[in-house]
């Protein structure tokens, strides 16, 4: 895992995020910074080519949420672009307990503080801004999915390796448009000798609750992901991130799986901000992935949750036009 410093230019003074103006101004107008791009450049080769594990550490360290919401922004926007993470637009996410009686808030495990089994996101690359950790517990595991599929292959060289290639059913938990079925079918890994082309897909919640009577799990794919659980805790695939304070964790979700421990609060529960984002330089995907990305081609504005494709078009048209308008900046020495 790639850790890097942050420049300091997220002092008190930076301006908050304003929570009732229109989104795309507010991402557009926040600044670009030479320093920032820098860090930047850095953070997307790493993700792209390298481990697709990077923290970025003491952005911010203040108490202001709108503050914090601003910078988490503000670092989004010299990387790439923001995707809706709910079928109601929504570009960034508090991570922290709610207490709800709904079906679908007691299924949401981001707002429990129990613990995250592995998966991945519908996403490029996962953003996590810490703006107030657990009292106790609570670190996020972070897994190559590359070293796990490598580790996979020699565990079953004497079993079953073709089960690498199954196709699994996905309950899509009501993320399926009307007229869509409610699950798709994927396989877990697409791999690849070049680390840019390779692509992972694995939320086992999704397979297990519960499997179509078409598309019955057999002995193999139950052994697959019994032991995608267990090799996932072993050190040399993975390692365990306890985030402080103003640190930014981003993952390639293509790359990466990852989990979070159970952890315990006081009146001051933990809370992180989440972005999901799509860049510039993200690598072309399966044709597999269609269903949960809508656009295949490397560098396009694509996946996230999103209630009809009226909506993901218009904010597709809206990001990108910022995209021209950054690369046509120059950058400042400072915001």
């Amino acid at each position: 895992m790639m850790t890097l410093h942050c420049p300091p230019i997220y002092g008190d003074e930076y301006p908050a995020f304003n929570e009732d103006a229109y989104f795309v101004n507010v991402f557009n107008a926040s600044k670009l910074n030479i320093k920032m791009q820098r860090i930047a450049q850095q953070i997307v080769t790493e993700l792209e080519s390298g481990d697709g594990c990077v923290l970025l550490k003491n952005t911010y360290t203040g108490d202001c949420i709108n503050r914090s919401k601003s910078v988490l922004l503000n670092v989004c926007r010299h990387i790439g672009w923001p995707i809706s993470q709910t079928p109601a637009v929504k570009f960034i996410e508090e991570v922290t307990f709610k207490a709800s009686g709904s079906e679908a808030s007691q299924k949401a495990g981001y707002r429990s503080r129990a613990s995250m089994p592995m998966h991945t996101d519908r996403c490029d690359l996962n953003v996590l801004f810490c703006h107030r950790p657990a009292l106790n517990g609570g670190h996020t595991r972070v897994v190559s999915s590359v070293k796990l599929y490598h580790t996979l292959k020699q565990h079953l060289s004497s079993f079953n390796p073709e089960v690498l290639d199954s196709y699994f059913p996905f309950n899509t938990h009501g993320e399926n448009k009307t007229g869509e079925e409610d699950y798709y079918l994927s396989k877990l890994f697409y791999p690849s000798p070049d680390t840019t082309e390779f692509a992972a897909h694995y939320i086992r919640c999704f397979i297990d609750d519960p499997a179509p009577q078409t598309y019955p799990l057999s002995d193999s794919m139950i052994h697959l992901m019994d032991l995608i659980d267990t090799l996932s805790q072993r050190d040399d695939v993975g390692v365990n991130i306890n985030l402080c304070k103003g640190d930014i964790l981003l993952l390639n979700s293509h790359t990466t799986l990852h989990a979070r421990e159970a952890y315990v609060d006081n009146d001051s529960s933990r809370l992180l901000l989440r972005v999901w984002l799509s860049h510039p330089r993200s690598r072309a995907l399966p044709a597999d992935f269609l269903h949960k990305f809508k656009d295949l081609s490397a560098g396009s504005y694509r996946g996230g949750i999103w209630g009809n494709d009226k909506a993901r078009r218009f904010y597709a048209e809206q990001f990108l036009k910022c995209q021209n308008t950054k690369t046509k900046e120059h950058a400042e020495p400072g915001d």
